[in-house]
């Protein structure tokens, strides 16, 4: 396994994307996130102006990231899962003490970003309190754990706020791993669903 740093990692998940475009079977991408840090927002206009509203700042944070929209690489590609019968959902986890902070980052993603990111890309968004994930004996990981469609697992690591690189793992060069990687996702997948809480459902096609 290679890791590929910012540009290189991007490039090849473009491939992938188009991998799964173009794959005749359905599929599913599940994105699996590790907690988050206040430095991977505070470089956003939206997040500054949540720190200094809260609530009452949420129609000025929208504007703002209406406007990068068309910059969200992600978000550009994610528009089209839909309709190539691609399922994809976004689990995150959530102290509840921090969800008490009305300027908490993690409050920010749940009232602000995660919404926002849902009505672009059309992906489904589940809260997770880590309280009871822990206690449900699930590790929290220190990278994401995406299962990215027929292609295989892809994981990514960050530094400074910012994604660093990414590791992408075929089932057909690394079987054992992608079983262990895809059953832990699909075991926080089920837990989500059953104890999580639902910020957006995408609309059925």
């Amino acid at each position: 396994m290679v890791r590929l740093e910012r540009e290189a990692g991007w490039n090849k998940l473009r491939a992938w994307w188009r991998i799964v475009y173009w794959w005749p079977l359905p599929q599913c991408i599940i994105h699996v996130l590790k907690p988050f840090t206040p430095d991977e927002f505070e470089k956003g206009q939206a997040y500054q102006e949540w720190l200094k509203g809260g609530e009452a700042a949420k129609a000025k944070c929208f504007g703002i990231l209406s406007k990068e929209a068309n910059t969200m690489a992600y978000i550009n590609d994610a528009r089209r899962p839909s309709r190539w019968r691609v399922s994809n959902t976004r689990i995150f986890l959530a102290s509840r003490e921090e969800l008490e902070n009305p300027r908490s980052a993690q409050r920010y993603a749940e009232k602000i970003l995660y919404p926002f990111i849902a009505s672009r890309s059309g992906e489904t968004i589940i809260m997770v309190f880590q309280e009871g994930y822990e206690a449900a004996g699930f590790p929290v990981r220190v990278t994401d754990v995406n299962i990215w469609g027929f292609p295989g697992i892809m994981r990514t690591g960050y530094a400074n706020g910012d994604v660093a690189w990414r590791e992408f793992l075929p089932w057909w060069r690394h079987p054992w791993q992608v079983f262990m990687e895809h059953r832990f996702v699909l075991r926080v997948a089920r837990f989500a669903r059953k104890s999580g809480v639902l910020i957006a459902a995408a609309e059925s096609s």
